[in-house]
């Protein structure tokens, strides 16, 4: 994948990362189940029945998405917002990285540190704390976007983020949604953010033993 490319893969995920709306469901049935087959072929990560059920679930017409989308909710608030005993998969860095399984830490810093020194703030609308998982991707397609990089700072904190952050604790947060996903949905969605990191993680350090 070239960079454009990387960061379209960045932005998808991000995107399926926020709470399941009805918008999720529509962006799927136009076009994002194939936009994910591809992601899949690209990363060579297997697609299962995952993309398949939903695309028959979706087929099934509008009186069947009421139960697909609670469905998706209710796995999404039991992975990563709550669940008894204790939630399946925290997505925030603050929670692998710090140590005692707390929020706001000082991975969190960390990263909000980084939002700031690419000139952006996370977003009102974006009821969530700075170093979810879905803030991070969508910062990672950010970076990738060419916008504001003439002088190669967003390459720079690119790397950054992947290699001294994301590298670190996505890994560990996504190996329990893999396990823990009622929902085959939402371990694919693990499965491809793995492979993503991963590979990109290996491609800098690389670059930067050739340099």
């Amino acid at each position: 994948m070239d960079e454009a490319e990387r960061g379209a893969a960045y932005g998808l995920l991000s995107f399926f990362f926020l709470y399941p709306k009805d918008k999720h469901l529509e962006y799927l049935d136009a076009g994002g189940l194939e936009e994910l087959a591809g992601l899949c072929a690209v990363l060579e990560v297997p697609c299962g029945d995952a993309l398949e059920g939903l695309r028959e679930r979706l087929k099934a017409g509008e009186e069947a998405r009421p139960e697909l989308l609670l469905d998706l909710q209710r796995d999404y608030t039991r992975l990563f917002i709550n669940a008894f005993p204790k939630m399946v998969a925290p997505p925030y860095s603050s929670v692998y990285l710090d140590g005692k399984g707390k929020v706001w830490g000082e991975s969190t810093s960390w990263v909000n540190n980084l939002y700031h020194e690419a000139g952006l703030e996370i977003a009102e609308e974006f009821h969530n704390i700075p170093d979810h998982i879905a803030a991070e991707l969508n910062f990672a397609a950010f970076l990738l976007s060419g916008s504001g990089n003439e002088d190669g700072t967003n390459l720079r904190l690119y790397e950054k983020l992947v290699v001294e952050h994301l590298a670190l604790w996505a890994p560990p947060f996504l190996q329990r949604v893999i396990e823990g996903a009622r929902q085959p949905f939402y371990a694919l969605l693990a499965k491809l953010v793995l492979r993503l990191v991963e590979e990109e993680r290996g491609r800098l350090e690389d670059s930067a033993d050739g340099r």
